[in-house]
């Protein structure tokens, strides 16, 4: 599939040859009763049967083109995640504008938030993304979908993005007892380590990996 890539200020647009679109269930259903009533019609030659047929194909070609036409030249970017810890899900702040004259319904974004956007207006949304390791986390592509007007089909296009976040390691649920402080515990073991031929601030090896870390 194409992706939209992200220009200038990592803003991304959303052009008409990177919309996809194919019937939901209720399109399938819809399709299904839109042929019995046409094979119907014509068997017994039923022209209000007819008719009907043909206006339910009507509605069902105007709500596709509604719905590709719904995400064609929106605008997106997505700022950088807050950090996180480890298991915690990396929250991206999405923001989406509509600079056309014309009002998008119920535009929602793969496992985020949902907008209707007026004309020329714009909308902040939030994307959770689950993390289940440590370290840096991209969100390499955003799918923002729409089953604007009737739901009898989905369109969607997926959008290249620059963002990023930070996941910190998880805390321990019982972290490690700490280190001895000053004091006569202190002295002992300095005594123990150098009966044992070993100095106070000498590096003696690394040791294991300990939760919390």
């Amino acid at each position: 599939m194409r992706r939209n890539p992200f220009g200038q200020g990592g803003v991304a647009t959303i052009g008409s040859r990177r919309i996809y679109i194919l019937p939901t269930s209720i399109g399938v259903t819809f399709g299904a009763m839109l042929f019995a009533t046409l094979l119907g019609s014509l068997n017994y030659q039923n022209n209000l049967g007819l008719f009907l047929a043909f206006l339910m194909a009507g509605i069902a070609l105007v709500s596709m083109h509604h719905c590709w036409y719904n995400l064609l030249g929106l605008s997106l970017r997505c700022a950088d995640a807050e950090p996180a810890f480890c298991g915690q899900p990396a929250r991206f702040q999405v923001e989406v504008w509509n600079r056309r004259g014309r009002s998008h319904g119920e535009l929602c974004l793969r496992n985020g938030g949902c907008a209707t956007l007026a004309a020329g207006a714009h909308a902040k949304l939030e994307l959770a993304l689950p993390t289940r390791h440590r370290g840096r986390i991209r969100l390499d592509e955003i799918m923002i979908d729409t089953r604007y007007p009737l739901g009898l089909f989905r369109a969607w296009a997926l959008v290249r993005t620059p963002a990023q976040g930070l996941v910190f390691p998880r805390p321990a649920a019982e972290a490690p007892p700490p280190g001895l402080a000053e004091g006569p515990d202190r002295e002992t073991k300095q005594s123990k380590d150098q009966s044992q031929g070993r100095g106070a601030d000498d590096f003696v090896g690394l040791r294991a990996y300990r939760p919390g870390d």
